[in-house]
């Protein structure tokens, strides 16, 4: 049996990832289904309008694809994390900047192929859980996280052979892991940092 309540909840910290899934789709529907028919808005004033880039698809199985992804790690991330931590500035920050870089530096690094799509975002969200889950030692959302070990062990040897393959855009995907890396050790530091300052208060309301 489903625990309704419990799906709501999670449905509910997953915010974030969905506005984004939201945005995917009402700009593959703009977009006539294709990514290229938006190719003269996407380049007409880069750096600026190449932003649209990790919002548009090449079709239906392209958009599919990549919003899978999100929904199962944003499905992960948010089923283990508090209301507060899920409507804070973590995964907002964590989609918007993994959308921006993956749209813009393979424009600049790997001209001579047209990249679109989500993937970016979708990396992004699947290094930081990966990050969060096997460098954050003894932090309780790393311990929760590490349920998923084996899982996420091989959603990441499979994303690390996908990066070699020839049809998509290497630096798209890559740039948007790195991000993920990153936003997820900046926060186990911040939560390192939380949890030193409440032990601390703790020890001088015992003293």
């Amino acid at each position: 049996m489903f625990n309704s309540f419990y799906i709501k909840s999670v449905i509910k910290r997953m915010k974030y990832v969905l506005i984004f899934i939201g945005a995917y789709i009402v700009l593959f529907i703009l977009s006539r289904g294709d990514a290229a028919n938006w190719y003269d808005i996407v380049t007409a004033y880069p750096p600026f309008t190449l932003i649209l880039t990790s919002f548009l698809h090449f079709g239906l199985d392209h958009l599919i694809s990549n919003m899978q992804s999100m929904l199962i790690f944003g499905w992960v991330l948010c089923s283990n994390i508090s209301y507060k931590k899920a409507n804070g500035a973590t995964l907002p920050l964590l989609l918007t900047i993994s959308s921006i870089v993956t749209s813009i530096l393979p424009y600049y690094l790997q001209p001579e192929a047209y990249t679109a799509g989500a993937s970016g975002a979708a990396y992004a969200l699947e290094a930081y859980v990966f990050t969060m889950a096997f460098l954050g030692k003894d932090d309780p959302l790393s311990i929760r996280l590490r349920k998923y070990s084996t899982w996420l062990t091989i959603s990441a040897i499979l994303a690390f052979l996908w990066f070699f393959n020839t049809e998509v855009s290497f630096i798209g995907h890559f740039s948007g892991a790195v991000v993920g890396v990153i936003i997820g050790l900046f926060d186990i530091k911040n939560r390192q940092r939380i949890k030193r300052i409440n032990d601390m208060r703790r020890l001088g309301l015992k003293n």
